[in-house]
């Protein structure tokens, strides 16, 4: 684990911004079902119409929000993947040439 931290060290804010965007993803997968729920009390409650369109409205929004959260994390996510490799490929040679005979 040490040595990951050290090549994930220099993209700390990366990884925060990643770490940032799964959860957002994650909360807003897990709302979704929880709206849906309060809408069907809602519809079996003799709620009002608005009532049902606004909880369709905020299921919208957490959708949009959710999947861009999906679509930002797995972005950050791919560059900060291969940024830590490059850098790992790197270390790994300059590492080999140390080993080298010539």
């Amino acid at each position: 684990m040490k040595l990951i931290l050290r090549f994930i060290k220099p993209y700390w804010k990366l990884f925060t911004l990643t770490c940032i965007l799964i959860i957002v993803d994650v909360a807003g997968a897990l709302y979704i079902p929880t709206l849906i729920a309060q809408m069907m009390n809602e519809g079996t409650a003799q709620s009002t119409l608005q009532d049902l369109y606004m909880t369709g409205i905020q299921i919208v929004i957490a959708s949009v929000i959710s999947g861009a959260g999906a679509i930002l994390g797995a972005w950050s996510c791919s560059q900060l993947s291969s940024r830590v490799c490059k850098d790992i490929r790197d270390a790994l040679y300059k590492k080999s040439l140390k080993l080298s005979i010539l």
